[in-house]
């Protein structure tokens, strides 16, 4: 049943594909956990109460099937994000709410709406990206910072100019129909799989100073082609594992003696015949924190001291 007290029903809205806002009433004190299942286009959940992390209850089962109350918030699609009232619901929220949705919560002030992409008010932080047609997304001039799960599950877009950005942050580009990538001078701080899981991604060039944080290209499992530029400071562990195992393969990448840290298991899984080393193997194990080790379970040649 729903009322303008609860919204109450296991799976009341799940797989609804209309949906794109929903605003919770200030009256609102009880809603099933699970109400908002797959709703893929919903995105935009807003609450218009003063204390929403201790007001409203959320219902769900036990593995025992008894009912228990929290505020964890799983089940709600991944790149919804959330708006409060003001400053003050803002932190009460954050301080109730699952950790994984912490970074999606914002007071309707901090942001501007529209059909093309939610952005902060400042211009700077592009927080959604919506792609109705297959092509390409244009990133305002204004914008450094990418948020995170900004394209998550975008797979309409095929192609995006990134010169500017300053930072991905995490989970950013996963599972969007990107094609090729270019890693532009300006974009240097990489976050946890920023372009991860991308079927349609054929090559990655990065010409930046790169810092790339955990699983930062991992699983893009069709790549054909690297480039890692001679800009590149820090890989970090797994960056580039399960790439290129379901394709034709890499024939080779190079590493540039620029890289100061490589983590471990970097190129575990890594579809790749040769990798070029342009430091030697000293280096690696006396400067990186995990030694060979980025290695990981890969069958390629590995070559050191190379000239390129």
């Amino acid at each position: 049943w729903l009322n303008k007290y609860a919204f109450r029903g296991n799976r009341a809205f799940a797989k609804n594909k209309f949906i794109e806002k929903v605003t919770l009433p200030s009256t609102l004190v009880e809603i099933e956990q699970r109400i908002f299942d797959d709703c893929n286009n919903l995105k935009i959940i807003e609450f218009t109460n003063d204390n929403p992390g201790t007001e409203i209850k959320y219902y769900y089962k036990d593995i025992n099937g008894i009912t228990e109350k929290n505020f964890s918030v799983y089940s709600w699609p991944s790149n919804v994000i959330i708006i409060t009232k003001n400053e003050n619901a803002k932190e009460n929220l954050k301080n109730n709410i699952s950790f994984f949705k912490k970074d999606d919560i914002f007071v309707i002030d901090e942001v501007i709406i529209n059909e093309e992409m939610i952005i902060s008010k400042d211009g700077e932080t592009l927080i959604r990206g919506y792609i109705k047609e297959e092509g390409n997304f244009t990133i305002p001039g204004t914008v450094k910072t990418i948020w995170n799960k900004c394209f998550f599950d975008q797979i309409n877009l095929t192609s995006i100019d990134l010169t500017g950005v300053e930072m991905v942050k995490d989970n950013a580009f996963d599972y969007c129909g990107l094609t090729d990538l270019i890693v532009p001078d300006s974009l240097v701080n990489i976050g946890n799989c920023a372009f991860s899981y991308m079927d349609n991604l054929k090559t990655i060039k990065i010409e930046s100073a790169a810092i790339i944080d955990t699983c930062g290209f991992s699983d893009n499992n069709y790549v054909e082609s690297i480039d890692l530029g001679n800009k590149i400071v820090s890989i970090g562990s797994c960056a580039f594992s399960n790439v290129g195992v379901n394709g034709n393969g890499i024939e080779s990448i190079i590493v540039p003696a620029s890289v100061t840290d490589i983590g471990e298991d970097s190129f575990s899984d890594f579809n790749v015949s040769t990798i070029y080393c342009c430091f030697s193997e000293e280096y690696a194990e006396s400067t990186f924190e995990y030694g060979l080790d980025f290695t990981g379970n890969t069958d390629a040649n590995v070559i050191f001291d190379y000239e390129n």
